[in-house]
């Protein structure tokens, strides 16, 4: 606290330089940091987006041919069963909150130059609500990161589990790992004109939640066989179809969980600082200086003044 003596006026006035200086070059780190959540949460956007549609797409053609497919509604239109929208939510929150971040850092910058404290209050209120809302966002990404987003991890796990392997893995080729369409099936299957037809589908070679295939394996499944009836994962081919979703997810969410908690940081330590200048700004010190020594100190609010 700033006393009414000459001496701890001054002092308080080099603290609201020093702090005025911190929160210029923390809020120019904050608008490359802000830049950077949008640009990871555009890419894990990206990656959900292309998971869906090739969902949706790929259930239109399955069900073009099949009246039955797993993982679809084959009704008019075909939908997809699996609800990859879902993951789109975190991805697509935390590029709204990088773009206000960004706008906020601007009005952090301009209220450092401002005698007034209006804009440096309107700063800590709308960083404030952005910690919060971006560690719901965190929260959240992480939960989709792990692949335990409740009830509907389990909707996608119940539409896969039981026929994994009458699901053509390899349509996802680009944000699955190559192990998870290693098998292969070729199963008779009722085509939507009624007419009997061998379709191919290319799957994890061990079953979905990860024990070995034990009906008719094939000898890459037996060979993913550990001695306890368990899938192998040492081997570079052998992997489950939980295994893949969960790649699928940390693809998606982990990016955007790791830039959120890491912005909550610089965003803590931004409103902090800004308090700090409110709190020492030389206009509240309530000083029984001469007019002569108010204006000795009063031009100083420079944000490079070196004088104290």
């Amino acid at each position: 606290e700033c006393e009414n003596e000459d001496m701890a006026h001054t002092d308080c006035f080099c603290s609201h330089k020093i702090a005025k200086r911190c929160l210029f070059f923390i809020n120019i780190f904050y608008v490359l940091l802000s830049i950077a959540v949008c640009a990871v949460g555009g890419i894990s956007l990206s990656y959900g987006k292309y998971f869906a549609d090739r969902s949706e797409n790929y259930c239109v053609l399955q069900c073009s041919t099949q009246s039955s497919v797993v993982g679809c509604n084959c009704g008019k239109p075909a939908t997809s069963k699996l609800p990859f929208y879902f993951y789109l939510a975190p991805a697509i929150g935390i590029v709204t909150l990088g773009a206000l971040s960004l706008v906020t850092a601007v009005i952090g910058i301009v209220g450092i130059f401002r005698r007034g404290n209006r804009l440096l209050i309107a700063y800590i209120v709308i960083m404030t609500v952005i910690i919060l809302t971006q560690f719901s966002f965190g929260c959240a990404s992480a939960v989709v990161a792990s692949g335990n987003a409740g009830s509907v991890s389990q909707e996608i796990y119940d539409s896969l589990s039981e026929y994994y392997n009458r699901f053509d893995w390899s349509y996802f080729s680009n944000v699955l790992p190559p192990a998870c369409y290693v098998g292969m099936s070729s199963i008779i299957v009722s085509s939507s004109s009624g007419v009997p037809e061998t379709e191919t589908y290319f799957h994890p070679l061990c079953k979905f939640y990860g024990e070995c295939v034990t009906a008719t394996p094939t000898i890459p499944e037996l060979q993913c066989c550990n001695a306890f009836d368990q899938c192998d994962t040492t081997r570079t081919q052998c992997t489950s179809g939980s295994s893949c979703i969960s790649s699928v997810m940390s693809l998606v969410g982990a990016p955007v969980a790791i830039i959120a908690f890491l912005g909550l940081v610089v965003e803590l330590f931004a409103a902090f600082l800004a308090f700090l200048v409110i709190q020492s700004r030389p206009g509240i010190i309530r000083n029984s200086a001469t007019p002569s020594n108010i204006g000795a100190t009063g031009g100083g609010e420079g944000l490079l003044d070196n004088s104290s």
